[in-house]
Order: structure tokens, then sequence, then C-alpha cells
């Protein structure tokens, strides 16, 4: 991701396999700390959903954030899908500080019917 001159940061999606047969797509952001909260990260992320949804046959995309970032939850809000849907999960044996944690995440979906 570029903006103007200088790069700031990027934007990613994963194909997640939900059964032997069906798929979502999983989207991500990542922005160095001097573009952080201007906005590029919800700029650049509709696209990416819009061209998912236009070029493959899914039915959900998903974006995931740290439960304890509250400005990249409100920034997912808007990036998935205005008013996406929320839902708390956890995510085991992610390391931290050198130790096994369960991480808990906020999870934001969005479906092809609601985008």
């Amino acid at each position: 991701m570029v903006r103007g001159a200088e790069p700031s940061g990027f934007v990613a999606s994963r194909k997640v396999a939900a059964a032997s047969s069906s798929f979502h797509w999983n989207v991500r952001v990542a922005l160095l700390p001097e573009a952080r909260g201007q906005g590029f990260g919800s700029e650049a992320q509709r696209p990416l959903v819009r061209y998912l949804f236009a070029h493959t046959t899914v039915v959900r995309i998903e974006a995931d954030t740290e439960a304890e970032n509250v400005a990249e939850q409100r920034a997912s809000e808007n990036r998935v899908h205005p008013g996406g849907h929320p839902a708390q999960h956890r995510v085991p044996r992610r390391t931290v500080a050198g130790r096994r944690a369960v991480c808990r995440r906020q999870r934001y979906s969005v479906l092809r019917e609601d985008a």
C-alpha cells in the first residue's frame, strides 16, 4: 500500500477452508506506525472486499482483530462492511513474550447478500 510516494503498509487476503468443499476469505491490513489513525487501512480494504465478492464465488469475508486493539476494531467495522457482524472467539497457542497464551480476537464478517 502506497500513499503518495511513501509506503504505508499492506493489505492481504487469504483463502480459509471452511469445509472440504467451501471456503471464505480473511482480509488483513498492516500499517506502519506513522500511517495509523488516518483511515488508510479502511480505504485500502474496501476495494479488496468488493474485488473478492466480484471475482470469486465466496459468500463470506472476514477480518480479525485482537480483542484489546479497540482502534483496529473500529476500523474493521468500517473496513469489512459498515455494520459488519462482530463476534469474539479465542485463538489458542499464540506466543506472547516467549510464553504460550490464549489470544482473544474480535472477528468481523460480511456476507455477499449484505455487501
